[in-house]
């Protein structure tokens, strides 16, 4: 297979995941992904197996394979526009196989009775709040969402299922038919649900089950339950830990953060599960772009990985957090940077290392993505949520963001004029 775009016969933009795939939010919603925006059903409305042979998941195969493309599924075409890459390609290529299996080369490929992977969120348990984040993801978010007047219910935890036995029951001989797992939150590590699970997995010999993951890293049990000795028993692990900057200004975007606790753990990791299959995802936003490359050398020195191991995407939502919002000299400083580092990356010292050449394609994506768009109309809301989300948390972004510090020192109706006039004086320059 090439890199998804053309799929055998099938049409361009084709995504294998409305075949295989089943997504559960935090709020009960079930939809083919985590990027798909809307829901084909709910759980307070209908069990999984319904959803999976609804007609509105039918309906979505149906556009897949007529070549339309989905408002629903922007999210991706968006990425692929800018960066060459989006969670459909990524699928495309690792359940290649499926599309195999059902000889969708010639003919259009058929779902099983069950799906075969779950994206699952038991809850939206955290103790994180990070600046892009929201209550509908992270419980910890509940007061300051409560404060700016977005939350998703009236208290901090939300539960998709009652518990665990719940989803096993909803699942029931689809269990011994699932291939893959993919957990997220919320934090999973932090949910007993999810240890329940792989508890149930283990009893039903069902190591052979690959088990992903997105995790803050910031715990490694539960109740006394090592995860490592859980991630022992299973063959096939997959570990994406979720950093966006080091320090001071790692724990401002993503607060709770703590960067110590997050390397002991990741070495903790590398030494007790060596089988693992280790990445760091980083979100690129505003907040954290001009100390992209700070992240990114620190976590090669720090971890030891090559530059495969590091995985780039960028904020889409909320808009205004995108890279694309920042001023015209802020984004000439970082792709002036970003491309030393390409330059450093590939006069580096021996042989081109594992994954180098993803790495810098992610980096120039990095790159695309940010110049694609001038969304600089939204920069006035960044303004205006950095500083309630700095008055609440009785913190200083202007100290930790030194190149917005002017921008973020401006009142809301002093803003729209300066900008105004910052473009008069110096076009094409902001």
């Amino acid at each position: 297979m090439d890199d998804g775009e053309q799929v055998g016969k099938l049409p361009r933009g084709f995504c294998i995941l409305p075949w295989i795939n089943q997504h559960l939010a935090t709020t009960g919603a079930i939809s083919p992904c985590c990027e798909f925006e809307g829901e084909v059903a709910n759980l307070s409305g209908s069990t999984l197996q319904e959803a999976w042979n609804s007609d509105a998941l039918a309906d979505i195969r149906k556009a897949f394979l007529e070549g339309r493309p989905l408002k629903a599924c922007r999210k991706c075409f968006d990425r692929e526009a800018h960066e060459g890459a989006s969670l459909r390609l990524e699928s495309n290529r690792h359940f290649s196989g499926w599309i195999e299996r059902y000889g969708a080369t010639e003919t259009a490929p058929k779902p099983p009775r069950h799906p075969a992977a779950y994206d699952l969120r038991f809850s939206n348990l955290c103790n994180f709040k990070c600046r892009s984040c929201w209550h509908g993801s992270s419980s910890k978010w509940f007061s300051d969402g409560k404060a700016i007047g977005v939350t998703m219910a009236d208290k901090a935890e939300i539960n998709s299922f009652e518990d665990v036995d719940d989803f096993i029951e909803q699942v029931g001989e689809g269990l011994g038919d699932v291939e893959h797992i993919y957990f997220a939150g919320g934090e999973p590590l932090m949910m007993s649900e999810h240890y329940a699970l792989l508890e149930r997995l283990i009893g039903l010999g069902r190591t052979d089950v690959t088990l992903s993951y997105n995790s803050n890293m910031s715990v490694n049990a539960f109740r006394g339950q090592s995860i490592f000795d859980l991630w022992k028993q299973f063959a096939n692990v997959h570990v994406i830990a979720s950093v966006d900057a080091t320090g001071a200004l790692g724990a401002m975007v993503r607060k709770g953060f703590d960067w110590d606790t997050f390397a002991a753990n990741i070495l903790s990791l590398q030494q007790n599960c060596p089988h693992a299959k280790l990445q760091f995802g980083v979100t690129v936003s505003a907040l954290n772009i001009v100390n992209l490359r700070e992240l990114m050398e620190a976590i090669r020195r720090e971890f030891r990985v090559s530059p495969g191991a590091i995985h780039l995407h960028s904020l889409q939502d909320p808009e205004f957090y995108r890279t694309q919002i920042l001023p015209g000299t802020v984004k000439r400083q970082v792709s002036k940077e970003l491309a030393a580092y390409l330059a450093a990356l590939a006069e580096g010292p021996g042989p081109m290392e594992e994954g180098s050449g993803e790495h810098a394609r992610m980096v120039r994506g990095i790159i695309d993505y940010m110049n694609g768009r001038d969304l600089s109309g939204q920069f006035e809301k960044f303004v205006r949520m950095t500083q309630r989300l700095d008055a609440l948390r009785d913190e200083d972004s202007r100290a930790l963001l030194p190149e917005l510090a002017p921008y973020l020192g401006w009142s809301q109706k002093r803003f729209p004029r300066l900008l105004r006039k910052a473009r008069r004086l110096l076009p094409g320059q902001v």
